[in-house]
């Protein structure tokens, strides 16, 4: 897996948030994993559904981090249980992570790390329909209107070559 300086920093930052012992109060910050299955010039979305968050929008595949579990073990799970496809953990790339900030759309506040795949065993499909209506490939460029602003900014730092950006 291939991880850049800026996001070595940014994780050393959240992972010392939870080590700390001086008189600073101690702050636990939840994570998530999105998941960014690239084909070509298309990524892979599905339909979320049933949800408190962004239900009947499009995003990328992915979940919070279970207990004791490290962002590759997450990706890797996330991946299988939505969409059916395994990724192997070296055939992912740390692209970009986004803090966002509990106010507006968002629910709560929370830091997502977004790993890419170029690569994969098996034909992805929609492996969880009680939490997807939908599973479909999309243009980078012509995203359905519908696409969380999530999804947009992580795929725009993607794009961009850019590791970090807040909600």
């Amino acid at each position: 897996m291939k991880i850049n300086a800026y996001v070595w920093l940014v994780m050393a930052y959240v992972l010392s948030t939870t080590l700390n012992t001086d008189s600073r109060i101690m702050y636990t910050l939840p994570a998530y994993v999105g998941i960014i299955l690239k084909h070509d010039t298309q990524v892979l979305l599905v339909k979320r559904c049933n949800s408190d968050w962004a239900s009947e929008r499009w995003n990328f595949p992915g979940g919070l981090l279970e207990n004791g579990e490290t962002l590759l073990e997450a990706a890797v799970r996330e991946t299988k249980e939505e969409t059916g496809v395994t990724v192997e953990e070296q055939d992912f790339t740390l692209v970009h992570v986004l803090h966002v900030q509990a106010g507006g759309t968002n629910t709560r506040t929370i830091i997502g790390f977004y790993f890419m795949a170029t690569k994969w065993n098996g034909t992805p499909i929609n492996n969880e329909p009680d939490k997807h209506s939908d599973i479909g490939w999309f243009e980078v460029h012509n995203l359905p209107t519908t696409t969380t602003e999530h999804a947009r900014q992580a795929l725009q730092g993607l794009l961009n070559n850019s590791a970090y950006s807040e909600n």
